[in-house]
């Protein structure tokens, strides 16, 4: 049986992203900026809706330049911890 894959929308990363920003900004003091959602090819990402092979997605910080992964993102928010 196989198992079912997630496909993420831009919508949902969008969310994510804002999510991510709000933990950021707080832990940065309000000079955090994470840009739009980017991404390539890469086949260690995830399926993303409109795309036939599997994206690496990342968010960029205008302040500092870091690249903050999805993977990243999504384990610190479900821990409850900060950016």
């Amino acid at each position: 049986m196989e198992t079912q894959k997630k496909i993420w929308t831009l919508a949902e990363l969008e969310e994510i992203r804002k999510k991510a920003k709000a933990e950021c900004w707080k832990k940065r003091n309000g000079i955090c900026n994470l840009g739009p959602v980017e991404m390539y090819e890469h086949e260690g990402g995830e399926f993303v809706e409109g795309y036939k092979e599997k994206q690496w997605v990342y968010f960029t910080c205008s302040h500092c330049n870091y690249q903050w992964a999805l993977w990243k993102i999504l384990r610190r928010l479900e821990e409850g911890a900060r950016i």
